[in-house]
């Protein structure tokens, strides 16, 4: 980086206009040497994109960054990304928000336009000095800066072009309440008039956290100073609470961010019915009528009312609701299957001429309130395979394997689901459902030995019910996938059943039974804890060597314990043409002493040895 530095020291790049510096460990020291370089620079730079993602920058570089910007270097600076770099943090342990709050505090970067900030972990910290969100809470009596505020961002006249500001991300990431409320009432009062695309962390609090941050958001947008909004982003907050959710719907559902595209709200802590209904009401008056991608994630704590959900997805399909709508994804549980008969009725409306890709997680439950009379679950089945909605070109299904499985089946087996659509399937295995599951599993393996789902492109049974699924059951859904009739020519991805070992060596003998093939079918993935034992062996390797699965470029098994007999069976799979494809072979041994793994890995080499194995196209073995 010394050199990068005198590189721009020297003005030898006057041209540059994109610079991308992400996942190099630069450390503190590296960007300190860019940044010096930066800041001697003969003349102004053109830079327009700088993007140091990942670069491990922590408080210290930042610090020396911060100064570069603020000398007025890069003037015409667009992009800013410094995602995922601990930019508060010294040593473990250790804090120092002066740096990022004296970046944010700047003048430097009126014409920024993207500042991502995302897992950093800069406003988990509590406002110092007056109420909750008082002030920006970022300077000292005399200028001094000394804590990161969410509010530095939404200033007004501070950065007037900025288009797109993520807060979001899985790691490192989240805003306390009282940040929340500090930054949206920046956003309310025009702090960031030109805003199009936000994302808004994660919160979760140990007390009772207030919801004033989110009725301030609510009140930013009902007042219009949010009104060039195109996507919205909220990750999921415990003070989005049920009356907050609802506020935030109804502000969302007023028309007054006429240009939103993308809506992402997950609501976990609290019922989130209210905000629901909301929704529902709004999207026949118009108010979300750009909307084309939608996602809703409210199946954490609560089970939500059918009643609720059936509105809104009687919504969507309602004239005036959502026409361009592209994409949906929702995730639920409810009592009953109320929720999904609304949902199954707006799809099939005809006004959802332009959804391309639905994706569905969902739990219909059995002991509360609400009845599961399957009707709601048939009439989704059917939707999707009678045609219902033309433009569908990707389906996602999580389902639980109870009862709500085998009608969503039933509704399935009264049309087809073929290509171009394609469809991903969990099947959600979970305790307490008995034969439940065992049905499910056979009904599902019915729908596709009748060639009724072409379509699948990748299937995942989910869960650790070891005793849930019969023998019987095992085998009858490994023989469904290869039946002659089923024409799964676009299956690329299995995920079999995390059962015991006797049921997943017969799924593997059924697999390798059929007649058909799974041309497509590139990723193979056994139970990571349970072996296959030799019978598994066997088959599977029967499967590869047979031809069934040509395009098999990535395996998992767990081996321990086949013996001399599977290890031979195993090698001989890899050692056929049939197996040339093959890049990535994961082998594991779970809960086995070092001593004996090393006899396990010794009896495979032994075994891949005797084989003459030639097929060096492998990429990794792990």
């Amino acid at each position: 980086m010394e050199g990068l530095g005198t590189v721009f020291s020297f003005g030898w790049l006057p041209s540059l206009l994109n610079l991308d510096l992400s996942d190099n460990p630069l450390g503190p020291s590296g960007l300190r040497a860019f940044a010096r370089g930066l800041s001697s620079s003969p003349q102004s730079l053109p830079l327009q994109s700088l993007k140091l993602a990942r670069t491990k920058a922590k408080a210290e570089g930042v610090e020396a960054l911060a100064e570069a910007l603020k000398a007025k270097t890069v003037p015409d600076l667009r992009v800013l990304m410094l995602k995922n770099n601990r930019l508060a943090n010294l040593a473990p342990g250790e804090r120092d928000d002066a740096p990022i709050a004296e970046l944010l505090s700047t003048s430097a970067l009126k014409e920024l336009e993207e500042l991502h900030l995302n897992e950093n972990s800069l406003f988990d910290e509590r406002l110092a000095g007056g109420e909750e969100g008082e002030g920006e809470g970022g300077e000292g009596g005399e200028g001094e800066v000394f804590q990161a505020s969410a509010a530095a961002l939404a200033v007004p006249g501070r950065f007037p072009n900025l288009r797109r500001l993520d807060l979001g991300g899985r790691l490192y990431s989240s805003m306390r309440s009282e940040q929340f409320l500090a930054f949206a009432t920046g956003l309310g009062v025009g702090g960031l008039p030109s805003l199009q695309e936000l994302v808004i962390p994660r919160w979760a609090s140990l007390g009772n956290p207030s919801t004033e941050g989110v009725v301030a958001l609510a009140n930013a947008l009902s007042s219009g100073q949010l009104s060039q909004l195109r996507d919205l982003q909220i990750e999921a907050r415990d003070d989005m609470t049920s009356d907050a959710f609802a506020t935030l719907s109804r502000s969302l559902a007023t028309g007054k961010a006429p240009l939103l595209q993308s809506l992402d709200l997950q609501m976990w802590n609290e019922n989130a019915e209210g905000g629901v209904e909301a929704l529902a009401e709004g999207l026949p008056r118009g108010g979300l009528s750009s909307l084309t991608s939608f996602r809703l994630d409210a199946r954490d704590m609560f089970c939500t009312k059918g009643y609720a959900l059936s509105t809104l997805g009687l919504a969507f399909g309602g004239n005036g609701g959502c026409p361009a709508l592209q994409k949906l994804d929702l995730e639920w549980d409810e009592e009953g299957d109320e929720g999904v008969g609304g949902l199954a009725e707006g799809l099939g409306s005809g006004e959802l001429s332009s959804l391309r890709d639905l994706s569905l997680r969902v739990t219909c439950n059995q002991d509360g309130e609400g009845e599961l009379s399957g009707e709601g679950c048939v009439a989704l089945g059917e939707v999707l395979s009678t045609g219902k909605v033309p433009s569908l070109r990707n389906v996602s299904l999580v389902w639980w394997c109870n009862q709500s499985f085998v009608s969503l089946c039933e509704g399935l087996s009264r049309g087809s689901v073929d290509p171009p659509v394609m469809v991903d399937l969990g099947i959600d295995v979970k305790f307490g459902e008995g034969e439940n599951t065992d049905l499910g599993v056979t009904r599902f393996a019915e729908v596709v030995r009748a060639g009724k789902l072409s379509g699948l492109r990748n299937v995942n049974v989910l869960g650790y019910g070891y005793e849930l699924l019969s023998r019987a059951g095992g085998r009858a859904l490994g023989e469904a996938l290869t039946h002659a009739d089923a024409s799964l020519n676009s299956l690329e991805k299995l995920c079999i059943p995390c059962q015991t070992e006797e049921v997943t060596a017969a799924f593997l003998e059924g697999l390798a039974r059929g007649p058909g093939r799974l041309p497509a079918l590139h990723t193979l993935w056994c139970p990571g804890i349970r072996s296959i034992r030799t019978q598994g062996a066997q088959s599977l390797s029967n499967l590869v060597r047979r031809g069934k699965v040509p395009s098999i470029k990535e395996l998992r098994v767990n081996l321990a314990g086949i013996g001399q007999e599977g290890m031979q069976a195993f090698a001989a799979a890899l050692n056929t043409s049939h197996a040339s494809a093959l890049r990535r072979l994961e082998i594991i041994f779970p809960g086995v002493s070092p001593a004996d793994a090393a006899a396990e890995v010794g009896l495979f080499s032994v075994a891949l040895s005797s084989t003459g194995w030639r097929n060096f196209g492998l990429g990794v073995f792990g």
